[in-house]
């Protein structure tokens, strides 16, 4: 088969569908040798090296070719057999069969965090399921999500559960962390949050809790690292004034962090805190256990299925909820190496390599009609 795969994630900037696309590619250059694959949506300046002697990039040949491959393919010369939107999005017409990998489903569940643009583009998601072959879902919680909001046949959803990258795991070398901390100005002791900085993430209870410690004689400090619209990032600014918390003392925002740092700063931080309103997947935690730190998740939408065993969980119901659950923790070096024994267990138990194998099946059974 002759697969186009849309790739326009590999030149945004790092987050979980980057990595997702990323990471999926790389596993099925390892695994694949049988099909062709034609990698389209990256611009013209493209220079990364190539993945495989069957992956070629087609970049786009005309300014806006991104956004007319959405109606019709036209970034691909010759026939295609098969197209994977990687982040949901597909040409709504062609001939050729269709697979799209759903995240999830917040734009429309939780409309409110999300930019304008975003929900704009969103309401192509009914016709584009309707159209698939097949929907990829990161998680059950996704899969029915999907079931529910847009009608989707149940068994036209395979559920592919994520792994963490195979080059996230502890960093034991002295050197190169204390180089880490000096880069990016890490206090000794912290709490640590990756992602995205946006209203869904749910920081400004992280900042409220962190605030009742330092209150309460606790001297804690936090590092936000991920990248957020200037306009959210100054609300964040807000509360954490509004706190009585100080910038670059107990709050520090780092921003977009370096591949190639990211498992180090796992590696340092005392807990890692994910108070996330909804999640499709969530990919930050498995990177952190992966990476050997203990686990603070919210228990909701995929995060207490697919993390149960493995992290703490807080209801964010309940108003102390979050300081009582990171107190405990802080307080219990025996629970927190527990975390770490269960979270190396569960970003252990799968490799991109596994998933690479299950959307091969998936790309078969579309091709057929299955």
């Amino acid at each position: 088969m002759r697969i186009a795969i849309d790739s326009r994630p590999l030149a945004g900037p790092w987050g979980g569908v980057r990595r997702y696309t990323q990471s999926l590619v790389e596993a099925l250059a390892r695994n694949d040798r049988q099909n062709e694959y034609a990698l389209c949506g990256l611009p013209r300046s493209w220079d990364e090296p190539s993945f495989g002697p069957n992956l070629r990039v087609h970049p786009d040949r005309f300014p806006m070719a991104r956004f007319i491959d959405q109606l019709r393919l036209t970034s691909v010369s010759g026939p295609v057999d098969l197209y994977h939107g990687t982040n949901y999005m597909a040409p709504l017409s062609g001939s050729f069969p269709t697979v799209i990998t759903v995240h999830d489903l917040s734009v429309n569940l939780l409309p409110q965090t999300h930019p304008m643009r975003r929900r704009l583009r969103h309401r192509l998601l009914p016709k584009l399921c309707h159209r698939a072959s097949r929907i990829i879902a990161d998680s059950m919680n996704t899969k029915r999500d999907l079931v529910r909001c847009m009608q989707v046949p149940p068994d036209k959803i395979d559920v592919i559960y994520l792994a963490a990258g195979a080059n996230l795991e502890r960093v034991e070398d002295g050197k190169a962390l204390t180089a880490i901390r000096k880069r990016y100005g890490l206090p000794e002791r912290f709490l640590l949050y990756v992602g995205s900085v946006e209203p869904r993430k749910n920081l400004p209870s992280v900042l409220e809790a962190l605030s009742a410690l330092k209150e309460s004689g606790r001297e804690e400090s936090l590092v936000i690292a991920g990248r957020g619209e200037p306009k959210y990032l100054a609300h964040i600014r807000s509360v954490l004034r509004a706190n009585h918390l100080v910038e670059g003392e107990d709050v520090h925002l780092i921003g977009p962090v370096a591949e190639g740092d990211l498992a180090g700063l796992y590696s340092l931080c005392d807990l890692f805190v994910y108070p996330s309103l909804y999640e499709g997947f969530g990919l930050p935690p498995l990177e952190a256990m992966a990476c050997g730190a203990p686990v603070l998740l919210a228990n909701n939408s995929s995060l207490s299925e697919l993390f149960e065993t493995s992290s703490a969980f807080v209801d964010l119901d309940r108003p102390d909820g979050l300081l009582l659950a990171i107190e405990t923790l802080l307080e219990s070096a025996d629970l927190r190496a527990q975390l770490v024994e269960k979270g190396l267990k569960r970003a252990q138990s799968r490799t991109w390599d596994d998933i690479a194998v299950e959307t091969l099946d998936v790309y078969q059974r579309a091709a057929e009609g299955r």
